[in-house]
């Protein structure tokens, strides 16, 4: 209450200073203003500004002009008029306010010493260079850049470039060589090109060649050998690749053409594709010339320009050659003729100069082989309109080289779905890969690449080595298929190429005898029932089935047989009254033992596959308990399900003769049901009985029930609260 009285008391007196204070500006005591001002709108060199002052001392509050000002200009870049060699030029900036007010400054001609010049690009015989002028100025540098015009072609390297430029131009061209020794006719070549195709006829050699380049990079050929295949027949479709000798393929430059190799002139001179890349690498092949007589020229024969060069060159000191090329250009710089000539003198023909490295020809008619190549090419220009819409395509596509089948051989048979092979385990095996379709398939360009275990419908991916966590080993190489595993049984497998063809084929591999076994037992005890892995000793009523099985160890349990007989003794004999039976029970190959008579037995379970590899357990079997044991006193059960949580309690009043009489039946919350039993004993004496209980009610199907099951445990199975039906078990007091 005392501080909101001294807020109000502060509250009216700051109203009454600010009244006064009002009051004091208005009238009685004026304030002289002290200003402080806020630029809103800046004036320009055309219009005026707007500012707002607000007083300091009496918060008064006013709106004012700012005079125009003429030199509040706004200019852009610089717009230029270049100059040229002979004529001044202007540079021009615009105030973006008025364009009645510019800056202007004349340029000089280009040249002056006024310019910093920075070259950014040399002109070439087809591509414009480019300079770069700045001019200093106080409003900011004046920076322009000129073009200078291509020289044209001035050298044979310029007219190659051009060449080499505008090879795509090239549809399609003839020619020939003479390139054996001792042979003198001109072989026929002729080709065309596509789009990324090559198609190349070689009548010297006999060959036919297609060559295409897919958009993924990827290059592939076909060729055709006249010479191959079945006598009398016409020849022989082959699949081309270019191995590096690491196991990828180079890029084929073949699409540029074809290659010729020089011949008898030694391994220097390397392999040229095309006439455009013969003319370039024979002139690029001058650096390593040590006769320093290369010479060029350009001619005019005909109407036509020639450009050509020549040059010796000395080859591993065994062949003196003499090289000569000439080509011509059409109107839009592409090759349309070329002739190569390469002259080769034998030792004794010429004289070589150690000291400066240069060969002299001494005998000029001793020619020992004359080298020849021409190429003639047409243009797409030169086409009709038709011809030149009509590209070439690769007739032997990729889908040729696809693989669309093949079949998987072991030992001389298929290996399908249906003909599945038996293999051992742990056994490394290959499977032949035969019959690859269609005939020009190639499975070196096409590979089996993905491998998968098909399981319930699903491919489970291998990653095509020693796998641990899968169990198999499974890769391609050299057309084989090798595959391990160490999974018995029959396992599906998928494979697939790289164009994504996929197989599909069964193995049944072999269970091998195991090194170890393990006893497991599969016990019945209060708390529930489940497979006791690491049994030693149990205990069983007589009559009480006990299931038994063999395990392998965990290395080798996905590979090992651990199929057992067993068999039993009683102290050094063999036991009587002890039955083992195969079963299946819990989804699992067991052996169902009973014993008739109480004793400490000694069960032993030995390998099927190898006698030597044996498990054993110890088997204590007691008096199954009489209806007069059971059927008395109280048990309990303690109950953790939400329906009935805490102890439950059965209560036995059995009658004159105990297999009949009422039970009991007290939950944790004390209330209580009223059931009548009856027993029925199995003809099977080694066998518990069956009880049957009715409600005191009379209803066969009330929400509890009480049974008695085979390891002589009653059960109390009820409904719970979400329909569902728990069972309990309770352990009798027997003595």
């Amino acid at each position: 209450m005392k501080q909101r009285k001294i807020f109000r008391i502060v509250s009216a007196s700051l109203a009454l200073m600010l009244v006064a204070a009002s009051a004091g500006a208005c009238s009685k005591n004026p304030c002289t203003h002290a200003f402080r001002y806020t630029v809103k709108t800046p004036a320009t060199c055309v219009a005026e500004g707007e500012r707002e002052g607000l007083c300091g001392i009496c918060g008064h509050f006013i709106t004012e002009s700012i005079p125009v000002d003429e030199n509040a200009h706004a200019y852009g870049a610089w717009e230029v008029s270049e100059p040229t060699a002979g004529q001044t030029g202007l540079a021009v900036k615009t105030c973006e306010y008025s364009a009645q007010h510019k800056l202007e400054q004349t340029l000089p001609v280009l040249g002056a010493q006024d310019y910093k010049v920075k070259v950014l690009s040399s002109p070439t015989a087809f591509n414009k260079g480019e300079t770069q002028y700045t001019l200093a100025h106080e409003a900011g540098d004046i920076v322009f850049t000129v073009e200078t015009a291509e020289t044209g072609i001035q050298t044979v390297s310029d007219a190659i470039g051009a060449a080499l430029a505008n090879k795509g131009q090239v549809r399609k061209g003839t020619g020939g060589y003479v390139s054996d020794k001792n042979r003198y006719e001109i072989d026929a070549i002729s080709y065309e090109f596509g789009n990324r195709y090559a198609h190349i006829i070689d009548e010297g050699m006999g060959w036919e060649h297609w060559y295409s380049w897919e958009e993924d990079g990827e290059f592939y050929g076909v060729r055709f050998d006249k010479h191959l295949g079945e006598e009398g027949g016409d020849g022989k479709l082959t699949i081309e690749a270019h191995p590096n000798g690491d196991g990828t393929y180079r890029e084929e430059p073949y699409l540029d053409g074809f290659c010729y190799e020089i011949p008898w002139a030694g391994d220097d001179f390397g392999s040229y594709y095309g006439a455009e890349n013969l003319a370039d690498g024979l002139q690029r092949f001058i650096k390593k010339n040590n006769n320093r007589d290369y010479k060029e020229r350009i001619e005019e024969k005909n109407g036509k320009t020639y450009y050509g060069y020549s040059y010796s060159y000395l080859a591993a000191d065994t062949y003196f050659c003499f090289l000569d090329l000439e080509f011509t250009l059409s109107d839009t710089f592409a090759l349309k003729d070329l002739e190569f000539n390469c002259k080769i003198y034998p030792k004794g023909s010429w004289q070589h100069n150690e000291e400066d490295g240069t060969t002299v020809l001494t005998n000029p008619d001793s020619v020992f082989f004359h080298s020849f190549i021409e190429y003639h090419q047409t243009l797409v220009s030169e086409l009709s309109p038709e011809e030149a819409a009509d590209v070439p395509t690769n007739p032997y596509g990729m889908g040729s080289r696809s693989v669309q089948s093949f079949k998987l051989i072991y030992r001389g048979e298929e290996v399908s779905e249906t003909s599945i092979p038996q293999i051992p385990t742990k056994f490394s095996f290959n499977l032949s890969v035969t019959d690859v379709q269609p005939v020009l398939a190639d499975m070196t360009l096409d590979p089996i690449v993905n491998f998968y275990r098909v399981l319930n419908g699903r491919d489970l991916p291998l990653d095509g080595l020693t796998e641990t966590t899968t169990g198999f080993m499974i890769y391609y190489k050299e057309s084989k298929l090798s595959i391990r595993s160490w999974v018995a049984g029959k396992v599906t497998f998928a494979v697939e190429t790289k164009s994504h063809y996929r197989k599909v084929f069964t193995i049944d591999f072999q269970p091998v005898a195991p090194t170890s076994l393990t006893a497991s037992a599969y016990e019945v005890g209060v708390q529930g029932s489940a497979w006791n892995n690491t049994v030693v000793r149990t205990t069983i009523y007589t009559g009480q089935p006990l299931y038994l099985r063999a395990l392998a160890s965990e290395q080798e349990q996905n590979y090992a047989d651990p199929s057992f007989t067993a068999s039993a003794t009683l102290g050094d004999a063999a036991a009587s009254g002890v039955t083992f039976t195969k079963e299946t029970f819990d989804g699992k190959d067991a052996a169902r033992m009973i014993a008739s008579q109480a004793g400490e037995y000694t069960v032993t379970l030995t390998s099927t596959r190898n006698s030597s590899v044996k498990a054993a357990l110890v088997v204590t079997v007691i008096q199954a308990p009489t209806p007069a044991q059971m059927f008395q006193g109280v048990y309990e059960a303690n109950v953790t399900e939400a329906t009935l949580r805490g102890t439950v309690r059965l209560e036995f009043n059995p009658s004159a003769d105990p297999k009949s009489g009422t039970i009991r039946l007290t939950y944790a919350n004390e209330n209580v049901q009223e059931f009548i039993y009856a027993y029925t004993e199995n003809a099977d004496p080694v066998l518990a009985g069956t009880l049957t209980t009715t409600h005191q009610s009379g209803a066969n199907d009330y929400e509890a029930r009480i049974t008695l099951n085979d390891a002589y445990l009653f059960e109390l199975t009820y409904k719970t609260k979400f329909g569902e039906w728990n069972t309990v078990r309770f352990a009798p007091p027997i003595d």
